[in-house]
């Protein structure tokens, strides 16, 4: 399996979004967040470059670890830093951090101040007034963890078109060459060119015993 781009850096972003969280030093943050956004401006694939033998810690605000990092992701589709920080984060405090506005700092200040652990637990203590009465937070904030964590936020979250275009490509790619495909086409706000795309939406023309 083809490990993408734009699934090391959001990787690297998710990564430093926890880091933050646990009060990790701020060099280090900033490193993955500055390594994410190189990767997002590489217009060849980090995987078929690392085939080539190339050297990614060449790359801007890369070096031998996180090139490291980037190697073991491509190998094992895991960035195993991540799954080990995560594992260690309150669950409330990153689903906290998918609401805009809500920022790694201020979800770890809130989690610490109504000790809590879960989203569950989060979204009810907001519902119940609880949120509004930790210094620094109020009513509008309350609404706005209630409301994001009632619907989820993040479980939807848009992508990037230039994102998008990593598995949009080789997944139409791979349907027009299935037997019986006459044409498959990627609609919506993909076909349109927005700057970002929710789902992918794939229509196909194929003989009716195509299966």
């Amino acid at each position: 399996m083809t490990v993408h781009n734009s699934e090391i850096s959001t990787a690297f972003r998710d990564l430093a979004d926890l880091l933050e969280i646990e009060g990790a030093n701020r060099f280090r943050v900033r490193a993955y967040r500055n390594a994410a956004a190189t990767i997002d401006d590489q217009t060849r694939s980090l995987a078929a470059m690392m085939d080539a033998g190339e050297d990614l810690s060449a790359l801007p605000g890369i070096g031998a670890d996180l090139a490291g990092r980037i190697a073991g992701m491509i190998e094992t589709g895991t960035l195993d830093l991540l799954e080990e920080t995560r594992a260690e984060v309150p669950e409330a405090a990153t689903a906290l951090t998918a609401i805009a506005g809500i920022g790694p700092k201020r979800a770890r200040a809130l989690v610490d101040a109504l000790e809590i652990e879960t989203a569950d637990a989060m979204r009810a203590a907001a519902e119940a007034g609880q949120v509004a009465e930790v210094p620094g937070f109020g009513p509008k904030l309350q609404d706005l963890i209630a409301r994001g964590l009632a619907e989820g936020v993040g479980q939807d979250a848009r992508m990037r078109i230039d994102r998008a275009e990593d598995f949009a490509e080789p997944l139409i790619a791979f349907i027009r060459g299935l037997d019986g495909v006459k044409r498959a086409e990627v609609a919506g706000s993909y076909r349109r060119r927005k700057e970002s795309v929710g789902d992918l939406d794939i229509l196909i023309a194929a003989r009716r015993d195509a299966g």
